[in-house]
């Protein structure tokens, strides 16, 4: 985890979210220990991932709805019932079995991103493969 690298463009554009007002938060979720191998706690090293390469440089550092900007969570369902409890207008996943999740609130905006284009369009997301397209779908309004 320790060497893992931002994808293209999503410094830039999470700097760019911050600078028009967005407030942004990270919504995860993963076991916290590896099914198999050492038993290394795996949020914890997506926190120091977090801390290294977003939060020293301004990123997921304000608080929102009283809660933490970064909340890693073992399930599905706590996942998307923390979408719910911080109120998020939108919500960018990798997963689309979270986005089309039946218990996804109603009320959030669902985007794909999809940076190899691998999945198949929904009725009930769109669709970047890029970062950078991001501010455009933002401001589209879709």
């Amino acid at each position: 985890m320790e060497h893992a690298e931002p994808f293209e463009g999503a410094l830039e554009t999470m700097h760019k979210m911050v600078a028009d007002g967005h407030r942004l938060v990270i919504i995860s979720h993963r076991s916290r220990h590896p099914y198999a191998g050492p038993p290394h706690d795996l949020h914890a090293a997506a926190r120091t991932w977090v801390a290294q390469r977003l939060q020293s440089l301004g990123l997921f550092s304000t608080a929102l709805n009283n809660a933490t900007a970064v909340n890693f969570l073992e399930t599905r369902d706590e996942k998307i019932e923390m979408i719910g409890k911080l109120e998020c207008d939108l919500f960018v996943d990798d997963l689309p079995e979270v986005l089309d999740d039946i218990g996804f609130p109603a009320d959030t905006k669902r985007l794909l991103f999809d940076p190899t284009e691998e999945h198949n369009a929904s009725s009930n997301h769109n669709r970047i493969s890029s970062w950078k397209q991001l501010p455009s779908f933002i401001l589209s309004g879709k």
